[in-house]
């Protein structure tokens, strides 16, 4: 089933995540606030992280999301701002096709709640693309690495934030499958309410890589990049 039959409400579900989230970000990017040049966000998704990225970042940002439903929240989120219209670039490619084509010196790469969803092979590929690409002082910040271990949760249920929008409740549940070590597969439930009515019900599941962050810190190293992980799961990459 597609990752995104809840697309048209996803974005009041993340709002509480990215209340929280959000803030961390901006606070990871705050040594490169005001920095001229070009950043790429990788798996830009409804934008909420473009939207973080550019209010720290000064330069250019090249927004990449693969997936037509969230690229249209995208495009109408950057639309919505006379800043972002300047600045952002959306482009419809997944992590393959991006490495492929951004070749130019990059200050800023950020991919959040997307690495899971790549294989080895392009993993490896987007460390050697950074490790040509990424400026001198430049960073990739990448996570959250904590949430995409499945293996450290169990398989029931668990709800994520909901959000009452007008007269309307959105909600979703996830379950966590895991396959092996690495391997694991969620399942998402979302529900809309009209009070205590269910009025509408979807279900989705998409298969997860593991990010383990010995295994990413290894990668990075081999391109000359120096990556360590965050008290708050972020990981971060540079040249120093």
């Amino acid at each position: 089933m597609s990752h995104y039959p809840q697309a048209d409400f996803y974005a009041a579900v993340a709002l509480d995540s990215w209340d929280t989230f959000g803030p961390t970000v901006a606070a990871a990017l705050a040594p490169w606030a005001g920095r001229p040049g070009v950043a790429v966000d990788a798996g830009a998704g409804t934008g909420l992280s473009t939207q973080v990225l550019a209010s720290v970042f000064a330069g250019e940002v090249l927004a990449c999301e693969p997936a037509f439903a969230l690229r249209a929240s995208l495009m109408t989120r950057v639309t919505g701002d006379p800043d972002l219209i300047r600045r952002t670039t959306v482009l419809p490619w997944d992590v393959d096709r991006m490495i492929g084509e951004i070749s130019e010196p990059l200050t800023v790469v950020t991919a959040f709640n997307m690495f899971g969803h790549v294989g080895d092979d392009t993993r490896a590929a987007f460390w050697a693309w950074l490790g040509r690409w990424l400026t001198d002082d430049g960073v990739a910040v990448i996570g959250p690495i904590a949430e995409q271990d499945t293996g450290s949760r169990d398989e029931r249920e668990t709800p994520l934030p909901s959000r009452a929008v007008g007269r309307l409740t959105y909600s979703a549940t996830a379950r966590a499958e895991t396959i092996d070590d690495t391997h694991g597969r969620w399942h998402l439930t979302w529900r809309i309410h009209d009070g205590d009515r269910l009025v509408d019900e979807r279900s989705s599941s998409f298969d997860w890589q593991r990010a383990h962050p010995e295994v990413l810190i290894a990668a990075a190293a081999e391109h000359g990049l120096t990556a360590r992980l965050t008290d708050d799961g972020l990981l971060l990459a540079t040249r120093a």
